[in-house]
């Protein structure tokens, strides 16, 4: 039978993650649940320690040691889908054991995507931490929404950060199979550019699906691990140059986009990746929607060092009057609004605080899904009466 959902985990050389994460979803005792697992590591020592410890159906193992960049790794698991609906995660990521009533609900509704909010982390055990997880306040609540409206406020705000946005969510969220199946129709793949997630988010969103929904619901544990953390969070990292971020790493000859200033950092990627997903799909009308100032000012506060270059080589290289004020306004405006939002958040947490649960010493992942599933028994969010209301 063909399984109503498939969660996918390309991984590669973190193979104590991803043989947790791998155990805890083969638990969920569901027939209609396959999980695919792309890896990519310089050896097949996942393989090994599988094939010694788990013999499940369910499980789509596949290894694969060519050098592989990311995207290549993303794209290649998504050819051995075969659920209704998708999710994927990273191999330090953990999965809600309700998710497959959440997916029964999304067929019998006959949803295009559902979009969580994700209010459980998972920090792994490292030299900060002693394995940390965070469970923030959340209700169940969950509306439609219009993704082509949202998608043109997005445009509209720099194409940058996406996740602030009703847009469909192949990372950490649920998207019909379906969806996926109209990028490789039209361009022979499902993932593109240097983020595999954004472009596969705005180039489903570029084709508006019909029916979505968010959810104040954890569908997903977002983990986070030194190995995940050190490519873009570090001093180091940030400084880098254009030509030596690691998202080249295997990539082959790569066009970037004439829309985007040529300077790295996280906010550079997204909008690169977010605009190379519409220029592959010769969406120039949507392209045509991005507000420039905006998506470089960001650029330039994420990346103060490069500010110079990004406005006088890129945005303004003639040295109009008009542009500079124009910019300079953008860039007042903006740093009002984040101050502003700054302290609102300051005040939520501060009014929240007794309300977010953290646990500590928790070794792995399946430790952390316990804690949480248990969270949600005692507060009486069970999926199956939430989705009732």
């Amino acid at each position: 039978m063909e399984p109503l959902l498939s969660i996918v985990i390309p991984t590669k050389n973190r193979q104590k993650y991803a043989f947790s994460i791998i155990k805890s979803i083969l638990s969920i005792n569901h027939n209609s649940l396959e999980l695919v697992v792309h890896d990519n590591s310089d050896s097949n020592n996942l393989e090994k320690k599988l094939s010694e410890s788990i013999n499940d159906d369910r499980l789509v193992y596949r290894y694969n040691n060519n050098p592989l960049s990311t995207i290549h790794n993303f794209d290649n698991a998504m050819k051995f889908v075969n659920g209704q609906y998708v999710c994927y995660i990273g191999d330090d990521d953990g999965i809600n054991p309700q998710i497959m009533q959440i997916i029964e609900w999304a067929n019998k509704n006959d949803l295009d995507a559902i979009i969580p909010s994700n209010p459980v982390t998972y920090s792994w055990p490292d030299y900060k931490n002693t394995g940390k997880l965070n469970i923030y306040p959340f209700n169940g609540r969950f509306k439609e929404i219009d993704v082509k409206k949202n998608l043109n406020i997005f445009l509209k705000n720099g194409a940058i950060y996406y996740l602030k946005y009703g847009l469909p969510k192949v990372y950490h969220g649920i998207v019909r199979k379906e969806c996926f199946d109209f990028v490789y129709n039209k361009l022979g793949y499902y993932f593109g550019a240097l983020s595999p997630d954004i472009f596969a988010s705005i180039a489903i969103s570029s084709f508006y699906p019909k029916k979505v929904v968010t959810i104040d619901y954890p569908i997903t544990i977002a983990g986070t691990s030194y190995e995940s953390n050190k490519t873009h969070e570090t001093e180091e990292a940030k400084k880098l140059k254009l030509s030596d971020a690691p998202h080249f790493n295997n990539m082959g000859p790569y066009k970037w986009s004439d829309y985007v200033p040529s300077v790295y950092s996280v906010s550079s990627i997204w909008a690169e990746s977010s605009i190379h997903a519409l220029e592959d799909l010769n969406r120039t009308d949507l392209i045509h929607k991005i507000n420039q100032y905006k998506m470089c000012l960001e650029i330039a506060l994420d990346s103060p060092h490069n500010e110079k270059l990004i406005v006088d080589n890129f945005l303004n290289p003639n040295n109009h009057w008009s542009k500079h004020l124009m910019y300079h306004f953008q860039k007042n405006r903006t740093k009002l609004e984040k101050l502003s939002k700054k302290i609102t958040n300051r005040l939520f947490k501060i009014f929240l605080r007794k309300k977010t649960i953290t646990i500590n010493d928790l070794d792995s992942i399946e430790i952390a899904i316990k804690k949480m599933s248990k969270h949600i028994d005692i507060n009486n969010l069970n999926i199956k009466d939430i989705l009732r209301r």
